[in-house]
């Protein structure tokens, strides 16, 4: 289990928004000497971003809670978001490539690659209210 710190912004019916602040990822970025991730953290700025998750009873604004998501959930999320638009791209590119050289296999890449984002873009809501991919209230 993942676990990540943050605060109760609002509550609406069966669901709380948890304010986070994000982070610029391993200890060595935060540093400068890692592989950039915190040089482009403080680039953009410290940002906080908001979780909507289902509410626990005993929680109220203000509070300060522990959320958890499992290790395969965000797995699962990562291959979505970034393993799907490669092989489309790769897909398209190798049906191209055999149907006629390389000016389809960039056509048909680009093309894959395009419609892999449309689909997420199109199924993102049912993506991001599926219960596999919620992040719950762990504590309070």
């Amino acid at each position: 289990m993942i676990r990540e710190s943050g605060c109760v912004v609002r509550i609406a019916g069966p669901f709380a928004w948890v304010s986070c602040e994000s982070r610029a990822g391993c200890a060595r970025c935060a540093e400068g000497k890692g592989c950039g991730g915190g040089l482009l953290s403080r680039l953009l700025g410290d940002r906080l971003f908001q979780l909507r998750v289902p509410v626990r009873t005993g929680i109220s604004v203000g509070d300060q809670v522990q959320l958890g998501i499992s290790e395969g959930a965000l797995l699962g999320a990562a291959c979505l978001m970034y393993l799907l638009p490669l092989l489309a791209l790769l897909a398209g590119a190798l049906i191209g490539d055999f149907l006629g050289g390389d000016g389809p296999a960039l056509l048909l890449g680009g093309l894959a690659l395009l419609a892999s984002f449309l689909s997420l873009h199109v199924f993102r809501e049912r993506i991001a209210r599926s219960r596999r991919f919620q992040p719950v209230i762990l504590e309070s």
